[in-house]
């Protein structure tokens, strides 16, 4: 995952770097590398993001929103 598509998602999110930070258990500074895509994204982490994304996308259709 680029550090663009991370930052993609986390935006989709609605978080701020400090709270997906928290939801990871990792720095601020930690997201905000991950953001610039200075550093690789781990696999782990990029599995959560999609989980979470596929979580919201899923309560928005069952909301009727988009």
């Amino acid at each position: 995952m680029t550090g663009k598509r991370f930052r993609q998602i986390r935006r989709k999110l609605g978080l701020s770097q400090s709270q997906l930070a928290k939801l990871l258990g990792v720095w601020p500074n930690t997201v905000a590398i991950w953001d610039r895509g200075e550093k690789p994204i781990p696999v782990m982490v990029e599995l959560c993001l999609k989980l979470l994304l596929e979580k919201k996308q899923k309560e928005e259709t069952d909301r009727g929103e988009k």
